[in-house]
């Protein structure tokens, strides 16, 4: 399962290092689990704050775990890369699928996949009920802050940080609190939770808009493929009219899969081919001619 479902292999990567950084740190540190929470969570998504350090003696362990942590990382970054490679693949499938859906509905067409446009609505939406929340929670439940470091509030206690001079959040405060969060710069003392919320909450967002623009982009290159000079260069009989091998390849060059100097290099490479010039390359030809190329 997790071989063939390698988001499943990440999930159980990603439990693991996190439990083992916990139970370790908790038993050699002495810090509660949340703390060990908190900076396990930082390795992880590699912000590091920097604000809580391990003694002398868990140094080794640390450089260790981080370095772990930066190989997990990168596995799971390239994981995304691949997932983003299938999705071009499929989009293909996708467009024929809506072509075919047009042609036998005569439904209307749209510049960008109106799914796209639902997902990136339903991210900005839960985002925005994110922010408001914890717009909510920094400007209600922790109004005011001592803050720490050289921003920190000399004299100030957090239990009563408003009587010894803490700062009070306005509500703008409060909304930059959260949105600095969602994207994944907090600089300040915040739950791990809602540091991994927003860090997720914050990219789907992203991941919505990038799909949109790539949509919109795709159309009018599309577009432009669409051309009279393409087809012509299809239509190799030159009757306006092609056959359904040249249509096959006529849609690979309109959805990008194959540029037209891809096409010419084919062209060379078949006449290469065809050492008797017949126009035809017998399976002799094919195997003899690209048997060096499939050994490299």
């Amino acid at each position: 399962m997790c071989i063939r479902h390698p988001g499943w292999t990440n999930v159980i990567l990603v439990v693991s290092y996190g439990m083992f950084g916990i139970v370790y740190l908790t038993a050699k540190q002495g810090w509660h689990a949340e703390t060990a929470l908190y900076v396990v969570v930082q390795i992880i998504t590699t912000i590091g704050f920097g604000d809580i350090t391990v003694t002398k003696e868990e140094e080794v362990f640390m450089i260790v775990f981080v370095l772990l942590g930066t190989v997990l990382v990168a596995k799971i970054v390239n994981d995304v890369s691949e997932i983003f490679l299938e999705r071009a693949s499929e989009q293909v499938d996708d467009t024929l699928h809506r072509m075919e859906d047009m042609l036998f509905t005569h439904g209307h067409r749209h510049h960008i996949c109106p799914a796209k446009l639902h997902n990136l609505i339903s991210a900005v939406l839960i985002l925005g009920a994110f922010l408001l929340v914890w717009t909510l929670f920094f400007g209600l439940y922790e109004h005011c802050t001592c803050s720490y470091g050289y921003t920190a509030v000399q004299g100030c206690v957090d239990e009563r940080c408003t009587e010894t001079g803490g700062t009070t959040k306005t509500l703008l405060d409060a909304l930059y609190m959260a949105v600095i969060t969602y994207a994944g710069h907090q600089s300040g003392s915040i739950g791990s939770v809602l540091m991994v919320l927003g860090v997720v909450a914050f990219f789907n967002v992203i991941s919505a808009v990038a799909e949109v623009i790539a949509g919109y982009q795709r159309y009018h290159k599309n577009r432009l493929r669409l051309s009279r000079l393409g087809f012509k260069h299809i239509d190799r009989d030159g009757t306006g009219l092609i056959n359904q091998t040249e249509f096959q390849v006529y849609m690979l060059l309109r959805q990008g899969r194959v540029t037209p100097a891809q096409l010419r290099h084919l062209d060379r490479l078949f006449d290469c081919m065809d050492r008797d010039k017949t126009g035809r390359l017998s399976y002799q030809e094919i195997r003899d001619g690209l048997m060096d190329v499939d050994l490299e």
